[in-house]
């Protein structure tokens, strides 16, 4: 568990480290399908190809990862 200090207030969070052998192994053609793949990000896809990640305690509007669907 890492740790971070924002304006006084400590709040944990959690990192996770995908090496190129992990993203060769799976072969996916999209960065969103291999974080997909970890079992901790939830991808929404849309139709036309785009989508929006879904992370466990974010908003829509908070989410700092905008992977490309193409």
């Amino acid at each position: 568990m890492t740790w971070l200090i924002v304006i006084g207030i400590t709040l944990p969070f959690q990192t996770l480290h995908i090496g190129q052998e992990e993203i060769s192994r799976q072969n996916s053609p999209v960065s969103a399908e291999v974080l997909m793949q970890t079992g901790n990000v939830f991808a929404q896809k849309s139709q036309r190809g785009g989508g929006g990640l879904i992370l466990r305690g974010l908003e829509a509007n908070q989410e700092q990862m905008h992977p490309e669907f193409t």
